[in-house]
C-alpha cells in the first residue's frame, strides 16, 4: 500500500533526527512523484518547505540522496560532510570556470530576441554593475536599498524603509538586475495607471548568488544556451565552451551567474551541474531541489 505524504515526511524527518548524516532513500521522493506528475511535484515542495531543512544536498552514485542541513536537525557532523563533499566535481568545475574569460560572451542572440532586450534604453543606458559595489553611500542612498523581488511578468518590487508599499520597477528598467539581488532605486513617480510609487535600478549593490535550473541546449560553435526554469529569470543564459565540463544537450543543469555586464547583452553562467536528462524522474527530483536553492554535489568516490 501507498504511504501518505505526512508518512514520507515522518520517516525522513526520523532520519535526520537520528544522525546527521542520514542517508534517505531516493524511492522516498519517488513515491511522492509517483502520485502523478504534477501532484507529486507539488506535494514534494510541501514536504521540503515543511522540512525546513537549509543546506546541501549530496547526490550519491546509485540510488540514495542524502540531506546535509544546516538548520535544527543537523550537527557539526554534518556540516563537515558538506564541506568534504564541495570538493567533488561541482566545486572543481567551479575553480575551473574562475580561470575563463568572459571575452565570447554574445551582445545578443537572435533565439533570445524576446526575452532580451535588444536595445538599452535611456534609462537603462547605465547598466547596474555585475559584481558587489565597493562605492560609499550616502545616508540617502541606503534608504534606497533593498532586496528585488521579480514578477512572472518581469516587473521587480523592492521594499524600502518609510515606505507603505513596494516600489514597482517597470521590466525596461530593471537594468541587469536578477531575482533576489540588493539594489539602489531612485523614485520616479506615483504610477496613475497603477496607483502606486515606480522608480528604476541605478545599481546592483550585491548579487543574491541564487542558484538557478534550467535546460541546456547547444548551438554550435562550442558555446550553449540554458533556458531557466525559474518564471523570475526573463532571459536565457549564454554558456561558454570552457564552462560546459562536457554536458549533453537537452540536460537538467544548475548554475550561477557569471556576468551580465549590460541590459542589451546576456547573462553569461558558469558552475554547471549536471542533474540528468531533462524530463527524467532523477532529474525532476533534483531540480526541485535545486529550486530550493539546495546544491547537489557528486561525490565520486562514494559508492552506494
Amino acid at each position: 500500500m501507498r504511504r501518505s505524504i505526512q508518512e514520507i515526511e515522518r520517516e525522513i524527518e526520523q532520519l535526520l533526527q537520528d544522525a546527521p548524516k542520514a542517508v534517505i532513500p531516493k524511492k522516498l521522493f519517488e513515491n511522492i512523484l509517483s502520485l502523478n506528475t504534477k501532484r507529486g511535484k507539488r506535494e514534494l515542495n510541501q514536504a521540503l518547505r515543511s522540512l525546513e531543512v537549509q543546506g546541501k544536498i549530496l547526490v550519491q552514485p546509485g540510488n540514495l540522496v542524502q540531506l546535509k542541513g544546516k538548520g535544527k536537525v543537523a550537527s557539526k557532523g554534518a556540516s563537515s560532510a558538506g564541506n568534504k563533499a564541495s570538493k567533488g566535481v561541482a566545486g572543481n568545475a567551479g575553480h575551473n570556470a574562475q580561470k575563463s574569460s568572459s571575452k565570447n560572451t554574445p551582445s545578443n542572440s537572435p533565439k533570445n530576441a524576446t526575452k532580451s532586450t535588444s536595445k538599452p534604453s535611456r534609462e537603462t543606458s547605465k547598466p547596474a554593475s555585475v559584481h558587489e559595489s565597493k562605492r560609499n553611500y550616502d545616508e540617502h542612498d541606503l534608504e534606497n536599498i533593498g532586496t528585488v523581488d521579480i514578477s512572472a511578468r518581469g516587473d521587480g518590487y523592492v521594499a524600502l524603509p518609510g515606505y507603505d508599499e513596494d516600489i514597482r520597477i517597470p521590466k525596461k528598467h530593471m537594468g541587469t538586475a536578477l531575482q533576489g539581488d540588493q539594489v539602489l532605486v531612485s523614485i520616479d513617480s506615483r504610477d496613475k495607471r497603477q496607483r502606486r510609487i515606480s522608480g528604476r535600478i541605478d545599481h546592483i549593490v550585491k548579487r543574491s548568488g541564487y542558484l538557478y535550473v534550467g535546460v541546456l541546449r547547444h548551438e554550435g560553435s562550442g558555446h550553449a544556451m540554458i533556458e531557466p526554469d525559474q518564471k523570475s529569470a526573463h532571459i536565457d543564459f549564454y554558456v561558454a565552451p570552457e564552462d560546459l565540463h562536457g554536458i549533453a544537450s537537452g540536460h537538467k543543469v544548475t548554475f550561477r551567474l557569471k556576468e551580465w555586464s549590460a541590459p542589451g547583452g546576456l547573462p553569461q553562467a558558469w558552475q554547471l551541474q549536471d542533474l540528468g536528462e531533462a524530463g527524467s524522474n532523477e532529474g525532476d527530483i533534483l531540480s526541485i531541489l535545486a529550486e530550493k536553492q539546495f546544491q547537489a554535489e557528486f561525490e565520486p568516490e562514494v559508492e552506494a
